[in-house]
């Protein structure tokens, strides 16, 4: 839905997607236009792919080969309505979704669920179509997504201390540290915070992890990224490279996992010794 990010995007990470990370060494353009709130101007949000419920709703696959009316939501234009589902705790915003018609995938086992790839009362899924010359195939994922919690989330470092593997040869670890020491917010490097709290999030600290993350998406990560993707490790890549937070950094990340711990979280410092901040 912007034609030039979308070209730009495609030019960058090639036609499938393969030279943008977490595959290839490229930060996504159409990504940093999300992050930058320049995608689609006056949305308050932009709908994107996240694993925050995946433990409520596992991700699977369906094929919905009967053509119907899908809705596309991936990069789809969202408003916050100021309500908050009673189930999760989370925020419900509304969406401005395309909608089309044929064939499409949803992203869950419809056969455990008993749900229909056909919906009623004029609901339809958030899905989309993946079309290939030999026929429709699914693109191999990662075999772990860093920084996310839940299953398909990477592990975090182990054991307590941690084993600490070495770099990967085609990482900068210069590159690694300066990415967490520009993202700062107020004197604290949100790199950090987010770090420290994001791998060990549950539904019950969604606050938490907002107010810990809140401005990353103005910094560059894609180092921290790469480095993470592949060592196979979330929140790890300022143990790797050595990055350390400064003192008013350290003291947010201290308070954090207190705050992690009285909602009876293990935060990361608990689970290998590592972010685990410093008391004022």
């Amino acid at each position: 839905m912007n034609l030039k990010v979308y070209l730009d995007t495609v030019k960058k990470c090639g036609h499938d997607g393969g030279d943008c990370l977490p595959r290839g060494p490229h930060s996504a353009p159409v990504c940093d236009a999300i992050n930058k709130n320049t995608l689609i101007p006056g949305a308050d949000l932009i709908s994107t792919f996240s694993l925050f419920l995946e433990k409520e709703m596992p991700i699977q696959q369906t094929t919905c080969a009967t053509p119907a009316l899908y809705a596309g939501c991936m990069t789809a234009p969202c408003k916050r309505t100021g309500e908050t589902d009673p189930a999760t705790g989370l925020p419900i915003v509304q969406c401005a979704c395309p909608t089309f018609d044929g064939p499409y995938q949803v992203g869950q086992d419809l056969s455990q669920t008993g749900q229909q790839c056909v919906l009623g009362d004029n609901s339809v899924w958030s899905a989309a179509f993946a079309p290939f010359e030999d026929g429709t195939i699914f693109p191999t994922p990662p075999t772990c997504f860093p920084d996310s919690p839940g299953a398909s989330g990477c592990p975090l470092l182990s054991p307590k201390p941690p084993i600490i593997p070495l770099p990967p040869s085609d990482v900068s670890c210069k590159k690694v540290c300066e990415e967490y020491k520009k993202s700062n917010q107020a004197g604290v490097e949100i790199g950090f915070t987010c770090d420290a709290t994001l791998c060990t999030a549950t539904k019950d600290d969604f606050d938490l992890v907002q107010e810990a993350c809140s401005g990353l998406g103005d910094s560059r990560v894609s180092e921290i990224l790469k480095l993470e993707t592949e060592v196979g490790f979330s929140c790890a890549a300022s143990q790797i490279c050595g990055c350390e937070p400064k003192k008013k950094t350290n003291e947010k990340i201290f308070s954090l996992n207190e705050r992690q711990r009285a909602r009876g979280i293990s935060p990361q410092c608990d689970q290998n010794g590592t972010l685990c901040g410093a008391q004022p």
